[in-house]
């Protein structure tokens, strides 16, 4: 029995300590394991911690140079804003004259043109005496401007008393051409002067024939109201009985292959159906320039579709930008929706490389 005993006690004793020294590696094993986990985390501490701190400095920095950025468009357009300020009390200050040149007209002499008009036109003629010709769309102004060169060929359609045609004669010099049409006589003859008047009488000519998408004749009335619109209006039409005028296409007024740089279409809502009375025109200069004062459909059968239209254009290679009278001269762009909504904007459309 002692030596079943002491054998009880050996194999107990032993298996202690075997027992023991599995605790004692286990143990050691967990704490490697913990030790390799603290080291883990760690690490991906250290990891996050750098992370943030470079996207905390990125975007402190971004932060920063957003702030100057402001501060310097502010200050620009603070600057913009005094020479604009400057600019318009300078315009107002100039001196402008009006004189008869006849029963019936007035001759206003501004800083850089006369413009002969009816003497009916009386909230026309304070208009120009009080703001100037510079005020009548400036951006259209600066664009003409911009885009005309010495030698070009340029087309004022609805060109009424020629505030447009003269900046467009002007520009393309004796050189150049200018084709203006005008089927109000009122109009056309107040114009006819006024070409003489400034000396473009040279490059610029005259057609009284209205334009269209095909061929036929109208009866032109007498103007109720200014070329400025319903804010001019007068207080008897202008003594002009109406006339039969004369409606043709542009591709029938200009001579085919003739190079035409520049086309203002100042018929609002029937733009449309002038337009498709210059297809052969539109194919013949891949670099021509339109302008249109872009109007939705007021009158049956007018304009149609203005998004339509503009889509046709596209396809035609043109693209849109609407002209800013005020600003530093930013064109942007529009869209096939933005011509659906667009009521009263002048837009630009050209094919070139170089629009803004």
């Amino acid at each position: 029995m002692s030596r079943l005993s002491h054998l009880l006690r050996r194999t107990r004793d032993a298996l202690a300590a075997v027992a023991a020294r599995s605790r004692e590696r286990a143990i050691v094993e967990r704490r490697r394991e913990s030790e390799h986990v603290s080291r883990m985390f760690e690490r991906l501490r250290q990891s996050i911690s750098a992370e943030t701190a470079e996207r905390f400095r990125e975007l402190r920095e971004h932060v920063v140079a957003e702030a100057n950025r402001l501060d310097g468009y502010v200050a620009y357009q603070i600057d913009r804003l005094g020479a604009e300020q400057r600019h318009i009390a300078a315009r107002l200050a100039r001196p402008r004259t009006v004189l008869q040149t006849a029963p019936g007209s007035m001759a206003v002499i501004d800083e850089d043109f006369t413009f002969v008009v009816p003497s009916e036109q009386i909230g026309l003629i304070q208009f120009l005496v009080r703001q100037g010709h510079a005020a009548i769309e400036p951006g259209l102004q600066r664009l003409i401007r911009e885009r005309l060169r010495p030698g070009a060929t340029a087309v004022d359609i609805g060109a009424g008393f020629g505030f447009h045609a003269v900046v467009m004669a002007q520009a393309v010099g004796r050189e150049g051409r200018v084709f203006c049409f005008e089927p109000n006589a009122g109009m056309a003859s107040a114009l006819q002067q006024t070409l003489v008047a400034n000396g473009f009488a040279d490059r610029a000519i005259l057609r009284t024939e209205a334009l269209s998408a095909s061929g036929g004749s109208y009866d032109s009335p007498a103007m109720p109201h200014g070329p400025l619109g319903k804010f001019f209006v007068l207080p008897q039409p202008i003594d002009a009985p109406s006339a039969s005028v004369p409606v043709i296409r542009l591709d029938e007024a200009l001579a085919p292959g003739a190079p035409v740089d520049f086309v203002r279409i100042g018929a609002g809502d029937g733009a449309p159906v002038v337009y498709r009375g210059m297809t052969r025109l539109v194919a013949e200069n891949p670099r021509l320039e339109l302008v249109m004062a872009w109007a939705r459909p007021h009158r049956p059968g007018a304009a149609g579709d203005a998004e339509a239209f503009h889509r046709q254009l596209r396809q035609d290679g043109f693209r849109a930008f609407r002209i800013e009278d005020s600003g530093d001269g930013y064109m942007r762009p529009v869209s096939d929706q933005d011509a659906r909504m667009l009521e009263g904007a002048t837009l630009h459309f050209t094919r070139r490389s170089d629009a803004s």
